[in-house]
Formats: C-alpha cells, structure tokens, sequence
C-alpha cells in the first residue's frame, strides 16, 4: 500500500513539475551511479561467480522440473545474472509446487 501511493506521488509530481523531477531524479541517478557504481559491479561479479559455482557442484545437477523434465534450453543458454533468482523461483516452484513468487523463495 506505501508502495503504491509512494509510485503515485512521484508520478504526480513527475507529471506536474517534469523539468524540476528531472534535475532531481538525474542527480540522484549520478550521485549514485558515481558514488556506488562499484558496489553493483561487485555484487554482479560475485552473482556471477556463485551461480557458476553453484552450476559446477553436486546442487547443479538438481532439475527445476519433474524427473521426466527434458531441458527446453541447453546448459549455456540464458543470462547469468538472472540464475540465481531463476534457481531460487524454480526450485521451490517446479520442485515442491509453490506459487512462483518471490514469497516461495524465502519459504525455508
């Protein structure tokens, strides 16, 4: 509910005043980009080495599907950095029949 009517707000203010969100919403875009631009490359590296770890383990070879499941891509097809919250949701949503969110993921 806060969610929401925070998104309304700012879009209410976006469409009232657009010249004056833009100079803020692009000031906080590079205050961040330029102060914590190396946090998200880092957290991208690391995604990416877990993902390639966890796919070079005994856990790889756990299907997302039912055991009569055959692959509908092959093993390098895709993009890394979505695996790992890939993995998570279908794990728990193909493996045990939880609803696919992000609820189920957090569900152990």
């Amino acid at each position: 509910m806060a969610a929401g009517a925070l998104i309304v707000a700012l879009s209410a203010w976006a469409m009232a005043a657009p010249e004056h969100a833009d100079a803020v919403i692009g000031g906080v875009v590079a205050w961040v980009a330029s102060r914590l631009g190396w946090f998200y490359i880092l957290t991208a590296a690391l995604v990416i080495v877990f993902v390639i770890l966890v796919a070079a383990s005994k856990q790889g070879t756990i299907k997302m599907g039912p055991d009569h499941a055959k692959p509908q891509f092959n093993l390098f097809t895709g993009w890394a950095m979505y695996a790992l919250m890939g993995m998570a949701f279908g794990y728990f949503a193909y493996r045990f029949g939880m609803p696919l969110s992000i609820r189920s993921a957090l569900y152990p």
